[in-house]
């Protein structure tokens, strides 16, 4: 462009500064604007958290219009794919969703997960278990199996990591070979298993049906499956991991004991916002305290 009697052209040049440390440090920075965009500006967004040191940066949300619980990452396409998985091992035993649904709210109302990230359980580290129950009743195939009945339209690769799967389950060559069980009989097998479970020993994993050992000395090892060299449960404490055990233990027992029927703690799910019975939802009393402690409470004379 000119201006004036100048014969030069004028070129509007814009410069930015060399990104430091290479391109995690800009996508921090990118994610913490679109949490404050969130926080500030979009209607219904409550509970914004921003875990930004985490392998992944990501954004949590509650969106208030509908209930659902969001977490919001940037170029991050494993986690996609993840979920992918998971919608497909649901299609393949539709009693999975009740499982894992029935697991998550018994977990919260034991105290066993939190929120707010740290060193406990969360509802990914128990669908893994719950897919992993239901693959050793031979209800759901290992992902191996999967993998092996993926088609050249299944290919896909992001970040180097290979999460290739079959998509069409009609090509899956695998049958159920598990006797028909009640929803009541699987739900008190799932703690039965996991309460006699040595997770001092082996990994949980979903991808083979093969009990593989533990590669490390971490409290709780669950391989992720489509980066099976990680522990996603590498954050959980020793203490936790004991916390998970008995509380299993005591789930057992109340189903056991016939306080209260298989099925209507499974019916109640959908019933009620609190659907399980009191016994259940904090076997003993230790359970019914948070587990943080405030600054406040140190002080205080009892």
């Amino acid at each position: 462009t000119s201006m004036g009697n100048s014969s030069r052209p004028l070129r509007l040049i814009y410069q930015t500064k060399t990104s430091l440390g290479g391109p995690r440090p800009l996508t921090q920075r990118q994610m913490e604007l679109m949490a404050d965009l969130l926080q500030v500006l979009m209607p219904g967004c409550s509970g914004v958290k921003r875990i930004l040191q985490a392998r992944v940066p990501i954004v949590k949300y509650s969106n208030d219009f509908t209930g659902l619980d969001c977490d919001l990452s940037m170029s991050n396409m494993t986690g996609v794919y993840m979920s992918e998985l998971l919608f497909l091992y649901s299609q393949l035993d539709p009693l999975s969703k009740l499982l894992i649904c029935f697991v998550k709210t018994w977990a919260a109302a034991s105290l066993l997960t939190n929120p707010s990230p740290g060193r406990w359980i969360t509802n990914f580290m128990l669908i893994m278990l719950c897919i992993h129950y239901l693959q050793n009743l031979k209800r759901l195939p290992p992902l191996d199996v999967m993998v092996k009945a993926a088609g050249p339209s299944d290919d896909r690769v992001t970040d180097d990591i290979n999460c290739t799967f079959v998509r069409d389950l009609s090509r899956l060559n695998w049958s159920r070979s598990c006797p028909s069980l009640t929803p009541s009989k699987i739900l008190r097998g799932f703690f039965e298993y996991y309460m006699n479970y040595d997770f001092g020993s082996y990994c949980v994993s979903i991808t083979t049906d093969a009990r593989l050992t533990k590669p490390d000395y971490s409290p709780l090892y669950i391989v992720n499956p489509l980066e099976r060299s990680l522990n996603v449960s590498k954050n959980v404490s020793g203490e936790e991991l004991e916390k998970l055990k008995m509380a299993l233990r005591n789930a057992a027992w109340v189903l056991e004991s016939g306080d209260m029927p298989f099925n209507s703690l499974l019916t109640r799910l959908g019933q009620s916002s609190n659907p399980l019975p009191p016994l259940l939802q904090t076997g003993h009393r230790r359970y019914a305290s948070p587990r943080m402690v405030t600054v406040k409470e140190l002080f205080t004379d009892s």
